[in-house]
């Protein structure tokens, strides 16, 4: 199978938080993202005549919720983030970009998912007889997702 042919492993990655308009340098790093998904809604037409399937009328696109997992560290934009919205229910929309990265660490494609806002944040168990690190969990809801395919 030709390189160009060969899947990229999923496990170089990198999200950048853009908080009006402005990366946040200090939160790119994370351990684990899910949620980058869309699916079509609508109303199925069914055919006189016809017995087997329908057509499907779209009429609404919705999005996953972003999963985002980081070892728990310093406050830094994205925490003061959640912890505004949390506390107060005020918090300004953000951008994430998410790139998949090649060997190299040059992006082969990537996910840009618009007005995001934190929905959930859960933080990992304590546990003094075990030697891992502490979790956070970090979870937004996101209104439109664009992904860029894979540049060779």
């Amino acid at each position: 199978m030709s390189d160009l042919m060969m899947p990229e492993p999923s496990h170089r990655f990198l999200a950048t938080f853009f908080f009006q308009r402005l990366p946040s340098p200090l939160d790119i790093r994370f351990s684990h993202i899910s949620g980058l998904n869309a699916e079509v809604s609508g109303e199925v037409l069914r055919e006189g005549g016809r017995n087997v399937g329908g057509i499907l009328l779209p009429d609404q696109v919705t999005f996953g919720t972003l999963s985002l997992e980081r070892g728990i560290v310093a406050a830094t934009p994205i925490t003061l983030w959640f912890d505004r919205m949390m506390s107060e229910l005020r918090g300004h929309y953000a951008d994430v970009v998410i790139m998949l990265l090649n060997e190299g660490g040059l992006p082969v494609c990537s996910w840009t998912v618009s007005q995001a806002l934190p929905s959930r944040w859960s933080t990992g168990d304590l546990d003094a007889s075990g030697n891992t690190v502490l979790i956070n969990h970090l979870e937004l809801t996101y209104h439109d997702m664009l992904w860029m395919g894979a540049k060779r």
